[in-house]
């Protein structure tokens, strides 16, 4: 259980981090959630209220959309790596799911089946905010 914890921890920290590094300010939050062999990691508020004016007109979300879909899936593979890593197994999906009109994204990571990092307590789903 408190390895979870820390790989949840862990994970909100190298998101928080890629996010300030990339875009100039942190997330409003990190939250993630596992159950069995999929960690969902949401990212809320990041966006500028500029951005977000511009993602309220069809052709600057475009754009926007564009744009963020290119800079933030460079998170997944570290995202990837380091719950491979922790877990023992392979990753069998990664996915980055937008939705700007909420200034949120999503990134999915689903692991081949296997024993959850925790024993069996762990298969309960986990929000950390």
């Amino acid at each position: 259980m408190e390895k979870v914890k820390g790989l949840e921890r862990r994970l909100q920290e190298i998101t928080a981090d890629f996010f300030r590094s990339k875009l100039g300010l942190p997330p409003q939050a990190v939250d993630v959630l596992w159950h069995d062999d999929l960690v969902l990691l949401r990212v809320r508020g990041f966006l500028t209220r500029a951005e977000e004016a511009r993602a309220s007109h069809p052709f600057g979300r475009v754009m926007l959309q564009a744009h963020y879909e290119r800079v933030l899936d460079k998170l997944s593979p570290m995202l990837a790596t380091v719950v491979q890593g922790a877990c023992g197994r392979t990753l069998r999906e990664r996915r980055l799911v937008l939705d700007l009109g909420r200034s949120e994204c999503v990134y999915h990571l689903r692991l081949d089946p296997g024993v959850p990092l925790g024993g069996e307590d762990s298969t309960a789903a986990k929000g950390v905010g």
